[in-house]
C-alpha cells in the first residue's frame, strides 16, 4: 500500500521512536518503491539542517542498510548533505554512510569533497572520518590526494595524523 510509505519514512526518520526499527525494516524490505519518498523527505529535511540533523541521521541509516543500487538515484542529495555539514550538524558524516555503500565508480565526485574537508579548519573527528572514507574508494580516484594526506601526517591532531598513515599504506 503506497499511501502508507510516507509515514513509514517519517517513522524511519525518528530514531528515538518506538517503531524507528519497525519502519526501518519495512522500508529495507520494500525497497526501490520507497527510495521517491526518502528522497522527499531528505530534501524537506535539508531546508533547516541544523533543526533536522536526527532525522537525515534516521534516514542516512536507511540508505545505508538500503544499498546500491536501490539508493544510487539519491547520490546528489546525499553529496549535498555533505557539502552543507558543519561540525554542529554532522549531516556530512551520516551522508557519507550510504555514499560509501554507492563507491566507485558511482560515488568519486564525493572524494574531492573530503579533500576540501580535510584541508579545512573542521573538527578533528569529521577530518578523519573524510580521510576514513577514502580508503572506500578506488586508488586511482585517491591518488591526486597523496600530497594533501602527507600533509596531515604533521597535523596537531593524533587522531587525523594516524589515519592519514593508513590510508596513505
Amino acid at each position: 500500500n503506497r499511501s502508507a510509505i510516507p509515514s513509514i519514512v517519517t517513522e524511519a526518520s525518528r530514531m528515538n521512536s518506538p517503531g524507528w526499527e519497525t519502519a526501518i525494516n519495512i522500508l529495507v524490505n520494500i525497497g526501490e518503491p520507497a527510495i521517491q519518498e526518502v528522497g522527499n523527505a531528505l530534501h524537506f529535511y535539508s531546508k533547516d539542517l541544523d533543526e533536522y540533523h536526527p532525522e537525515i541521521q534516521g534516514l542516512c541509516i536507511l540508505l545505508e542498510q538500503m544499498g546500491s543500487p536501490v539508493i544510487d538515484i539519491l547520490l546528489p542529495e546525499l553529496l549535498h548533505l555533505v557539502e552543507e555539514g558543519t561540525d554542529e550538524n554532522h549531516v556530512d558524516e551520516y551522508a557519507l554512510w550510504p555514499i560509501q555503500r554507492i563507491g566507485s565508480p558511482k560515488a568519486d565526485a564525493v572524494v574531492q569533497i573530503l579533500s576540501r574537508i580535510i584541508l579545512s579548519r573542521r573538527g578533528e573527528r569529521i577530518r578523519k572520518i573524510s580521510i576514513d572514507a577514502l580508503q572506500k574508494f578506488d586508488l586511482s580516484v585517491i591518488r591526486p590526494l597523496v600530497p594533501v594526506l602527507r600533509g596531515c601526517l604533521l597535523d596537531a591532531s593524533v587522531a587525523v595524523r594516524s589515519s592519514a598513515q593508513k590510508t596513505l599504506e
